[in-house]
């Protein structure tokens, strides 16, 4: 298998590196923001970075903010992501466990119970991070 981070562009490495440095969601406009001083100065190219970064399975959209999180590929076989995301800091976790995966294999059963087909994606869970319930945001 190629390594996702190969033959990268100048500019989706910069993106990249934008959100690994974050830890939390971020938005694409917001991302242009953060790399106005290296050079990156039109929407259309951090779309273009997020999109081919997409595809490699480096970052992932989070449907209920409309934002970008770098992910760790999962190596665990499953094609299904968790997202775990703090309601009230925005930060977010992508997890991967023996117990994740085989509650995910529940769910295909489950599907498959009632003629239901899962589709390779996301599921984002939301709560409170131990930063946030602690009183300090992680």
């Amino acid at each position: 298998m190629n390594d996702p981070l190969e033959n990268l562009t100048a500019n989706q490495k910069k993106v990249y590196a934008a959100l690994l440095q974050g830890g939390t969601p971020v938005k694409a406009y917001d991302l242009l923001d953060l790399l106005k001083h290296s050079g990156v100065r039109a929407p259309m190219t951090v779309y273009r970075a997020l999109s081919e970064l997409e595809d490699r399975g480096l970052v992932i959209r989070v449907e209920g903010t409309k934002a970008y999180l770098a992910i760790d590929t999962l190596a665990d076989g499953t094609d299904l992501i968790v997202l775990f995301i703090c309601q009230r800091c925005s930060s977010a976790r992508s997890h991967s466990s023996p117990k994740l995966r085989d509650l995910v294999h529940r769910i295909r059963d489950i599907a498959g119970d009632i003629d239901f087909a899962l589709e390779p994606g996301r599921a984002e869970i939301y709560g409170t991070c131990a930063g946030c319930r602690a009183g300090s945001p992680s």
